[in-house]
């Protein structure tokens, strides 16, 4: 596919074209997000805007939390 190439039998595994040892080595769990979701790496400030987007949309709802705590 145009997000993942697997050659079982040669030991490839890659990312939007990317080594996976590669990844696991130079970047961190948000980086490869954005590389799966927008088929580049991101560059520093697209890096700090979705680690922001994704940390607001992590927040639990007050309402649940109060739920959750019951």
């Amino acid at each position: 596919s145009t997000i993942t190439y697997i050659d079982g039998d040669k030991g490839i595994l890659r990312h939007r074209g990317y080594d996976i040892k590669d990844l696991a080595e130079k970047s961190d769990f948000l980086e490869v997000a954005y590389l799966l979701i927008y088929g580049e790496l991101p560059s520093i400030e697209q890096y700090n805007n979705f680690t922001k987007q994704v940390a607001h949309h992590s927040l639990v709802n007050e309402r649940l939390h109060y739920l959750f705590q019951t």
